[in-house]
């Protein structure tokens, strides 16, 4: 919120607006811009009370409306307090009708001057006004495109038209109001002040009187309007808001009327935000802000859209969830993505990404994922060159798919025993079974991901490929892509990474990542990983590319790792339980007291970790 006062005139301090402006918000408007609301306190045109100011602009904004609160020229100029009625009252022309009226039309002009800078809708703002402040509201109401504020302030009169009027316990017939006084003193007295303050006469004419009273002005283009006031106020007479309703209803302008049964004169509120006194206080007259907000909805209510940018990404995420959801053919398993010229992304449903490498000679594939589609039609869409196919270590879910090619399948040494069991025919079984029973993490629901012309046998029997090792530093030429091998111990002993040298591109499958796993029996030892680390920072890279993640992150994301296994308290991890390694014992330790919720925040780094393993 942003909360400013504005001078109106530059030799007065008096006359001011306040502009009570809500802040935009991405969450909300999104740069659309509001309604506002131009407040006129009451006080007899002697002052301008705070109980009906800054307290009323507060419930404008509670319901969403900017709130601008106009103190317009009054005889005491600001400084409160009441002049002495049993003295004659010098006549002060600033505060002497039309001025008064006239610095709505000033504030209205001001408002357009903003628009843009405060995001107002112009062509809905409305006015509220309370007792004196209410009548000048009206007065206003039936004056905005007359002569006397068009050509006094040069102005288009549709940038003074309000959209709706709001008058708490107007002051609407002072023609009424004389003839009414019965010998009242104090009625008297307050008539004759504010009359020498407002009119500048203590005994103004019928034509005065009759000038300044809205009831006889009202016509058909008099903006709608809202009143309220109480049956028992004892110094404006509740028949000044009948009045006036009777004058809307003859000119067909649209209106509502509510009459509280009890209440004294200048409620406000009426809550404990504008209460001075007990008598202030009065649970049914505070209705009437409610009642408002009800009618102002009918010409201000924002265009908002259906539904929120949250609703709205969750739609999609079901539509893509349940399109993920539907089987598809084998041809139509994986989803290919081209990250840059020549380099593809490859994955399916298990999340596993797998590299393509297309040079100006051959390409090369890293990783051939759990290999429930087909990779090897896919690869051939892309490309029909010479392939070279290696894997970052000995996974079933980074290994099923080498049975499906007939090259030579790259594989560190350390990790061809680990190759032979993953893709052994009772591995292959349990990765079949668990497909068959993907879980969503969004629904919380199962799933078949496999492809509508799956061939379980066949799959089950595939075996490891046609296997050959590799070693550290051995160069793939691809034409314009030279990939180079490294060693990264760790997840696995025979893990490795690949290190796309024109680009300075470290591709480390499962080696280094934002979660590692420090658990499974082929795992080595939270020191060996750290080594591991310590080897990649000397490395001449730029940016890492994980083999279970859809962000590339840069290098030094690599503190982040090496911070999540200095800092690694095994005692306060959370247990961690997957089915991929049933009855294993290990624990989730993240770094920097964040949770898997934090996952794609870019310093997020944790080690699912067995205590065997600490060490």
């Amino acid at each position: 919120m942003i909360v400013n006062k504005y001078l109106l005139y530059e030799d007065r301090n008096d006359v001011n607006v306040t502009a009570y402006i809500l802040d935009d918000s991405p969450e909300m408007l999104k740069g659309k811009s509001r309604p506002a609301v131009i407040i006129c306190p009451g006080g007899a045109y002697l002052n301008c009370s705070d109980r009906e100011a800054e307290p009323v602009a507060i419930a404008f904004m509670n319901m969403g409306y900017h709130a601008i609160v106009l103190r317009y020229s009054t005889y005491q100029e600001g400084k409160g307090g009441f002049p002495d009625p049993t003295k004659p009252m010098p006549v002060k022309e600033h505060c002497v009708y039309p001025n008064p009226m006239r610095e709505i039309g000033m504030a209205m002009l001001f408002i357009h001057k903003h628009a843009a800078e405060w995001l107002v809708d112009t062509k809905r703002i409305a006015l509220c006004g309370f007792s004196a402040g209410a009548h000048n509201c009206a007065m206003y109401a039936v004056n905005w495109k007359q002569p006397i504020l068009t050509d006094f302030l040069q102005a288009e009169k549709e940038m003074l038209r309000p959209v709706a009027v709001i008058l708490g316990y107007p002051l609407t017939d002072y023609c009424y109001l004389n003839d009414t006084m019965n010998g009242d003193p104090v009625a008297q007295g307050l008539f004759t002040i504010s009359n020498g303050s407002f009119l500048g006469t203590s005994e103004p004419s019928e034509e005065l009187l009759k000038g300044v009273s809205p009831v006889y002005h009202v016509d058909e283009d008099t903006p709608p309007c809202f009143l309220w006031a109480t049956a028992s106020d004892g110094l404006v007479a509740v028949q000044h808001s009948i009045r006036m309703s009777h004058a809307l209803a003859d000119h067909k302008v649209p209106f509502e009327l509510h009459i509280f049964e009890e209440g004294d004169h200048g409620l406000s509120l009426a809550n404990q935000t504008t209460a001075e006194a007990k008598g202030h206080l009065n649970q049914d007259v505070a209705q009437w802000i409610t009642l408002a907000e009800k009618w102002l909805r009918k010409r201000m209510a924002y265009e908002l859209p259906e539904f929120t940018d949250m609703e709205l990404m969750m739609q999609q995420m079901q539509e893509q969830v349940k399109k993920s959801h539907q089987q598809v053919p084998s041809g139509e398993y994986y989803q290919v993505t081209e990250i840059l010229h020549g380099i593809y992304r490859i994955t399916s449903a298990e999340a596993v990404y797998m590299e393509l490498f297309v040079g100006e000679e051959k390409a090369l594939l890293f990783d051939t994922g759990y290999g429930f589609g087909d990779l090897k039609g896919t690869i051939r869409k892309i490309t029909d060159k010479p392939l070279f196919i290696v894997n970052s270590h000995g996974h079933l879910d980074h290994t099923c798919g080498n049975s499906q090619f007939d090259e030579s399948v790259y594989i560190h040494p350390k990790d061809l025993e680990l190759v032979r069991e993953h893709t052994s025919k009772v591995q292959r079984a349990h990765a079949v079974e668990l497909a068959e029973q993907t879980l969503d993490y969004y629904t919380n629901t199962t799933y078949n991901s496999l492809p509508l012309d799956f061939k379980r046998e066949t799959y089950e029997n595939g075996g490891c490929g046609n296997l050959t090792t590799l070693e550290d530093g051995q160069v793939f030429d691809l034409g314009g892509i030279t990939l180079k091998v490294v060693e990264l111990p760790g997840h696995t002993a025979g893990c490795i990474g690949l290190l796309y040298e024109e680009e300075h591109i470290l591709y480390t499958g499962d080696s280094i990542n934002a979660c590692l796993w420090l658990f499974m029996p082929e795992a080595l030892t939270l020191s060996e990983y750290k080594d591991t680390l310590k080897k990649a920072e000397q490395l001449p890279f730029k940016k890492m590319v994980h083999a279970h993640s859809d962000q590339i992150v840069g290098k030094d994301t690599l503190r982040y790792y090496m911070d999540a296994a200095e800092t690694l308290d095994y005692e306060t991890g959370e247990p961690y339980v997957t089915p991929l390694a049933p009855g294993v014992k290990a624990k989730l330790c993240i770094r920097d007291g964040k949770s898997m919720m934090n996952y794609r925040d870019p310093d997020f780094a944790g080690i699912v970790i067995s205590k065997e393993h600490v060490r």
